[in-house]
Order: structure tokens, then C-alpha cells, then sequence
């Protein structure tokens, strides 16, 4: 598991259609379990972020609800 601050990339599961919204720079993800992420670049491919502290103030920007898929 990443500690606070470390940088990551999560894949993005493939859609048949692009998505009409994504997380942009600044936005965050939330996953179930409470982790939270600094989104730093988005592509259809993969997310590079920033694992945040709990304790991080919340950002200005949009939070996004992050799932993770089944590995395959």
C-alpha cells in the first residue's frame, strides 16, 4: 500500500464509449474504504495521482466516487 504523498497510476477500465466527464487535474477520488487520491493527469488509459493524508483538507475541485474493478 502507498503512503501519503507517493505517486500512483490506477487503470482505467476500457468503455465502449469515451466518457462524456472525467476527473481533471485537482479533483479527487474517494474510494470506498476512504483512501483518497489527487488526480494529477487523466487519459482513457490510466489516472497518475497522489495519495492524500486523511486528514488532507478537501480540495476546491470535484470528488469523484473510485471503485476498483476485478482484476483480469
Amino acid at each position: 500500500m502507498k503512503r501519503p504523498w507517493d505517486q500512483v497510476k490506477l487503470r482505467v477500465r476500457p468503455q465502449p464509449a469515451p466518457p462524456t466527464e472525467h476527473p481533471v487535474e485537482g479533483d479527487e477520488l474517494h474510494t470506498t474504504r476512504g483512501r483518497r487520491y489527487l488526480v494529477l493527469a487523466y487519459s482513457e488509459k490510466q489516472i497518475t495521482a497522489l495519495v492524500l493524508p486523511q486528514d488532507e483538507p478537501l480540495t476546491e475541485q470535484r470528488v469523484w466516487r473510485w471503485t476498483w474493478g476485478s482484476k483480469q
